[in-house]
């Protein structure tokens, strides 16, 4: 993504763009086989004779820095920062960044971040919990952030477990003021929805129908196709 310094934005090399979403895919679907991670692709990228703008292989920090990178969902570029892990050290008021057409769909984008964090633990940070959430995936923060699960110990020794912005969480207050909520708070909340709701008598009753309804459609043209 070189900077067009005169007009202060960043231009998508288009066919580094293509290569971006697939790697995005890659880390997310898998090539058939499954979801992979950054090693697998590193593979994949020697294996297609895919290399970097300077004709050299893929490595495992590359493809790292690729698929965590936030210009690619419209985050904004860094201006005028080195790209090596350790960059970013600065005061987040300190960086400059110029806009640029996201690459990847903020949704998508933040999906795989939580699987990133899942499948890596040295993504998680002391008192970080990988194991599975009611809301994982699907709930998220107001900044489009996945919700994650922390946990902190009072003075007492309890441990409290809560969902918290995994976009502060990578990126500090420059990315989201964050959120944290009781974990049974919210999830007896989306339970409470799910029962009023979905569950609800009537609800059920019509949903139950529409299947069975479904269900003889299917049966009535098998026999018509013979095959019952």
């Amino acid at each position: 993504m070189p900077a067009d310094n005169g007009r202060n934005r960043i231009e998508v090399d288009e066919v580094e763009g293509v290569l971006v979403k697939k790697v995005f895919h890659l880390a997310e679907y898998g090539d058939g086989d499954g979801p992979m991670g950054v090693k697998a692709i590193v593979n994949w990228t020697q294996r297609n004779g895919v290399l970097t703008r300077f004709g050299a292989p893929f490595s495992i920090q590359a493809i790292h820095r690729m698929l965590t990178f936030e210009g690619y969902n419209g985050g904004g570029y860094p201006h005028g920062v080195d790209p090596s892990p350790d960059a970013f050290n600065s005061a987040p008021e300190q960086i400059i960044y110029l806009p640029v057409r996201a690459i990847i769909e903020p949704e998508h984008f933040e999906r795989l971040q939580q699987l990133l964090e899942s499948r890596n633990p040295h993504m998680n940070a002391a008192k970080t919990v990988s194991s599975p959430l009611l809301l994982a995936g699907v709930a998220v923060c107001k900044c489009n952030g996945a919700l994650t699960l922390r946990t902190g110990t009072s003075k007492t020794g309890k441990v409290h477990r809560y969902y918290h912005c995994s976009k502060k969480n990578r990126l500090g207050v420059a990315g989201c003021a964050g959120v944290n909520i009781s974990e049974h708070l919210l999830d007896d909340a989306a339970m409470t929805a799910v029962a009023e709701g979905v569950l609800a008598p009537t609800h059920l009753s019509s949903l139950l129908q529409k299947l069975f309804d479904l269900h003889t459609k299917e049966v009535n043209l098998l026999r018509i196709d013979g095959h019952l």
